[in-house]
């Protein structure tokens, strides 16, 4: 299954990729209505436990990108 992982309103974080495992509970969150901070936050330790370092630096990146900076 490819997950894409860019929230609604920003398509332009979207990269995708395979994954199987963390796939029940990220649905599950995304169908709770958990905001996608939580979500990715979520899945990119997920990836980080099965040793999909990639994967979960990529997810990981874009949870940090939805973070409004402190001004």
């Amino acid at each position: 299954m490819t997950i894409h992982i860019a929230p609604p309103d920003r398509p332009e974080l979207d990269d995708s990729f395979t994954c199987a495992g963390a796939v029940s509970k990220y649905g599950a969150l995304i169908d709770e209505g958990a905001p996608p901070l939580t979500t990715l936050r979520y899945l990119g330790l997920v990836l980080w436990g099965d040793g999909r370092l990639d994967d979960a630096v990529c997810v990981l990146t874009k949870a940090v990108s939805l973070v409004p900076t402190n001004r």
